[in-house]
């Protein structure tokens, strides 16, 4: 009849097994699941081209609206939970919004009644929006980057030329055409880290590859 006892060697093959599992177990990360959640729009009909938060309860969202083709502003002031439209002059599609603080924001897309880029600024928190002053050429804007309340950039595309486009503000109420490397193409996104230093990019449709532009001097050159 064999002993009953488990020798030392025994012991540690039976336990470490164990041992190792448990060490894995403990210092594998847990995965976190997916926790989207589907938010009321205000049943709006159309799409949505951006979305900003100034603050986890106060936060925007532009597009267009399909059956009424009148561009489409969002707002909500609980975290998403509920959407009101506001109010504001523009026949077409918004791309872009960015608030600088409770009250002053700027919007742009196109306006579709004479296919002209557009701006829309509001200085009570989106209770109205006006039209800025835009040059006069057929085109879209796809992204804002505001400097301060009064001085930012605009870029999209000329469709009278069929070349980039930017647009610069410095008075917060009239936008002008800015000279620059323009080709062939569209420009989709401006930022800048600073009143300096600023980036756009967007796509070369001659070489079909992308585009960069960089100033270092607030956008004179």
């Amino acid at each position: 009849m064999g002993s009953m006892f488990l020798s030392k060697g025994q012991i540690y093959r039976n336990i470490l097994p164990v041992f190792l599992l448990s060490v894995i177990f403990l210092n594998t990360p847990v995965q976190a699941q997916p926790n989207w959640t589907i938010l009321e729009s205000s049943r709006t009909v159309g799409t949505l081209k951006d979305v900003f938060f100034l603050d986890p309860n106060n936060g925007w969202a532009v597009g267009n609206n399909d059956n009424t083709d009148m561009a489409t502003i969002l707002f909500t002031g609980n975290g998403g939970t509920t959407w009101q439209n506001q109010t504001h002059p523009l026949s077409g599609i918004l791309n872009t919004i960015i608030l600088l603080d409770a009250n002053t924001g700027y919007s742009a897309g196109q306006d579709w009644n004479d296919f002209t880029p557009a701006v829309l600024k509001t200085g009570n928190g989106g209770q109205n929006w006006e039209k800025q002053t835009v040059p006069n050429l057929e085109g879209e804007l796809y992204d804002l980057h505001l400097l301060s309340a009064i001085k930012g950039f605009a870029v999209g595309y000329n469709s009278g030329n069929d070349k980039t486009l930017i647009l610069r503000t410095t008075n917060g109420t009239s936008w002008t055409n800015v000279i620059h490397p323009s080709v062939k193409g569209q420009l989709n996104s401006v930022h800048f880290s600073d009143a300096q230093n600023g980036w756009i990019a967007g796509y070369n449709s001659n070489l079909d590859s992308p585009i960069l532009l960089q100033t270092i001097d607030g956008g004179s050159t």
